[in-house]
């Protein structure tokens, strides 16, 4: 399950793996802490790409943009079974031109 809404992506399994497929493919991540006690595991994680092509609605732009994640994944057999995570989306449609100028 995941608890982190991202529009248009179901919060499921397979929406957790499509959304960060979809942001991988666009983005670059760097992990600048990464931390774990017993089943959690926890992220901070700087994102950093150009806006080359549609995300979250809105056409390329060509901007360079840069924006913070931060997740909580708790291990279940080895794999992901729940995600508690924060975008600051707000902040990357900013930067997207999402509000004018």
């Amino acid at each position: 399950m995941d608890h982190e809404e991202l529009r248009g992506i179901p919060p499921t399994r397979d929406g957790l793996a499509q959304k960060y497929t979809m942001l991988r493919a666009d983005f670059g991540f760097t992990i600048e802490d990464l931390f774990s006690a017993g089943d959690r595991v926890a992220a901070r994680v700087t994102v950093r790409g150009t806006h080359d092509g549609e995300f979250m609605g809105r056409p390329a732009t060509r901007p360079a943009v840069r924006g913070d994640l931060g997740g909580i994944f708790r291990i279940a057999e080895g794999r992901i079974a729940e995600h508690r995570g924060v975008f600051d989306q707000l902040a990357m449609l900013g930067q997207l031109g999402a509000f004018g100028s």
